[in-house]
């Protein structure tokens, strides 16, 4: 020191009088080296200041430490910049020379710990970094010890879960896992640990304390290993897959149910071809007078039964929504009154039937026939869910479906809006999960062999699908049924109902060609119409149709087609009789609804067409109403 600083002053100006009077008197190669110098030669002389800088905290720290001790310090950390200008930190030890109240002198030996230091920082920065991509992460962050009997997870676990710390000590953590999930992820982790891999990932429910019940999760582990391959610790995230999950449950019911559909409907169109022979046949033979009475009742049994079989296609196709419907505005609650009687001798003495209707309720578009035969459906199936009676409640209401709402439904697409409510609930023996999940399958059905076709729940789902309208289903096993019923609203008044039209008259002279590649349907179409007074040309394919219809000689008023012929159907059969006679009308007929077969491009939606089966009576009146046209 150039003057001695005086112990007894205050230690601020000690601080001061040391930084204004200390220079470096003396030291070794290595400390100069420590500054980026080649030799003690080249740093002696150089003031404290510039060794030790003021403008750092943690060096005033340093000194006043010092005084503190006693003029005496260990293992203190200090921070100097080199002449290279160049930050070093040091661990020093430092003992001064106090004579006669003065310090005259301090000698000192210093460790170079800048390596350390910046492992350390570099540490503190990775540790950062690591907690707040925990932080920021949208999973739950977990590490265990090798065995896995002890699991750490962060904070979020315990917030998601609500699960205590303590408890997640050994399998404790498995608690917040759904029961039925617990078991297999018990062995599933236990399995990991004595065959350790790169990466396991598996799915569970975790209970959610914001939700209130089980989410569906999804949960990844990888081992940290050491250099002789043991794993030194397990990390893990689960992540909330809840949304995935339904948005995917969602698009495996849509698929199912589109595969089955088209099965169904594939059905429905061979059903349909063999029905009209069937009914057709019959109805010709019960109008024979001279056939015995029994063969009379046997002929009734096979129409009723196929009248039967051409009931259950028309389900098929409402499932598949390829029915066609005739929609019109109408008054739910005007529909439910007119319903309401045959419901009651539907539902029997034994159960009581509840219709509460809302005031100023809203209008729907739908076919009033179709919904009639929703109301039967559903009553049938909660009569048949109360073996010892019960109470069934029939209730329409104007609801909003909010976007919130919507999207939480597990269905397809959802248009969020003003929708009538539509509610038949019951006090039945109700359904568990399973059931529930397949309730609206064609051909599933809880009842004894003969008793249910299992297409009362599939029609529902199929007529309220086609008219734009969802159907949800809340049961549980001995709390009853509800099935909820949302049509979209619209405006205008119901549609009055009108009166059935008239049996047609025949006119003399009219010719009718049939073009049709089924043998059995071609003449049973042409049974009907030579019994009502038509002259009929057959023809089994497009083109023989195109060479009668070529013929100028030959009369033709009406023609009928079937759409799905191996040869020559459909719109280009149509352009070709059209060319050739021009002004003369077709008829097309198919086992194909004419929504599939407008969907499929076959003919115009406008254009005339029956679907098959096709009764004697609406043939008849079809080929009036064109002829007269």
């Amino acid at each position: 020191m150039r003057a001695p600083v005086g112990v007894h002053l205050p230690v601020d100006e000690q601080i001061d009088r040391i930084y204004a009077d200390s220079y470096l008197a003396e030291c070794n190669n290595a400390m100069a080296r420590m500054y980026g110098l080649d030799s003690a030669e080249q740093i002696v002389g150089a003031p404290l200041a510039e060794l030790l800088p003021r403008s750092d905290p943690a060096n005033i720290e340093y000194l006043r430490a010092f005084i503190d001790g006693g003029y005496r310090i260990s293992d203190a950390e200090s921070h100097e910049l080199g002449r290279d200008g160049r930050s070093r930190y040091f661990l020093n030890n430092m003992v001064g020379i106090v004579r006669d109240g003065l310090l005259i002198r301090a000698w000192g030996s210093q460790r170079d710990i800048t390596g350390r230091k910046q492992i350390d920082s570099a540490l503190r920065a990775s540790e950062q970094r690591y907690r707040a991509l925990v932080t920021a992460s949208s999973s739950l962050v977990w590490t265990s010890d090798p065995e896995g009997r002890y699991v750490e997870p962060q904070t979020s676990w315990a917030s998601y879960t609500g699960q205590p710390w303590a408890d997640h000590r050994g399998f404790g953590w498995i608690d917040a896992l759904h029961p039925d999930d617990r078991e297999a992820v018990r062995r599933a982790w236990q399995r990991r640990v004595r065959e350790p891999g790169s990466v396991h990932e598996d799915h569970a429910r975790l209970w959610s304390v914001e939700k209130n019940g089980y989410r569906h999760v999804f949960g990844r582990v990888v081992p940290l290993l050491e250099g002789d391959g043991t794993v030194r610790e397990w990390i893990g995230t689960v992540t909330d897959v809840e949304e995935r999950w339904i948005s995917e449950d969602r698009l495996r019911r849509a698929e199912r149910m589109e595969t089955v559909g088209r099965l169904a409907g594939g059905i429905a169109h061979e059903a349909n071809n063999q029905m009209s022979v069937v009914l057709g046949s019959a109805q010709f033979v019960l109008r024979r007078q001279d056939i015995p009475e029994e063969v009379r009742e046997d002929v009734e049994h096979i129409q009723r039964a196929a009248e039967r079989t051409a009931g259950i296609t028309q389900q098929l196709l409402a499932f598949s929504r390829r029915q066609v419907l005739q929609p019109q505005v109408l008054d739910l609650n005007v529909l439910l009154q007119r319903s309401e009687p045959i419901l009651r001798r539907t539902l029997g003495e034994r159960s009581r039937l509840v219709v509460r209707q809302a005031s100023g309720l809203g209008r729907v578009k739908a076919d009033p026939g179709q919904l009639e035969q929703v109301l039967l459906n559903l009553v049938l199936n909660a009569r048949d869910a109360m073996p010892d009676g019960g109470t069934v409640t029939i209730e329409t209401s104007n609801v909003t479906l909010t976007p919130e709402y919507a999207a939480a439904k597990p269905v397809a697409t959802i248009v969020p809006g003003a929708h009538l409510l539509l509610t038949v609930s019951d006090t039945g023996v109700g359904m568990n999960r399973e059931t529930v999940g397949r309730a609206f399958e064609p051909f599933f059905t809880t009842k004894a062999v003969g008793e249910g076709t299992g297409l009362g729940l599939a029609t529902v789902y199929g007529i309220v699908k086609q008219s734009g309208g969802y159907v949800w289903l809340y049961s549980e096993p001995g709390q009853g049924t509800a099935f909820k019923i949302y049509l979209p609203a619209v405006g205008g008044m119901p549609a009055e109902r009108g009166r059935p039209d008239a049996m047609p008259v025949a006119l003399a002279g009219e010719v009718v060609l049939i073009v049709e590649d089924e043998p059995s349907v071609r003449r049973v179409i042409g049974r009907v119409l030579r019994d009502q007074g038509y002259f009929v040309l057959e023809a089994p394919h497009g083109r023989d149709a195109l060479a009668i219809a070529g013929d100028p000689a030959t009369r033709i008023d009406l023609i009928i087609a079937d759409v799905v012929m191996p040869e020559l159907g459909g719109r280009e059969l149509a352009a070709r009789l059209g060319a050739v006679r021009p002004g003369v009308p077709v008829l097309f007929t198919s086992g194909y609804t004419g929504h599939d077969v407008v969907e499929r491009g076959l003919i115009e939606r406008d254009w005339p067409f029956l679907a098959k089966p096709v009764a004697p009576d609406v043939l008849a009146r079809k080929v009036r109403e064109l002829l007269d046209q």
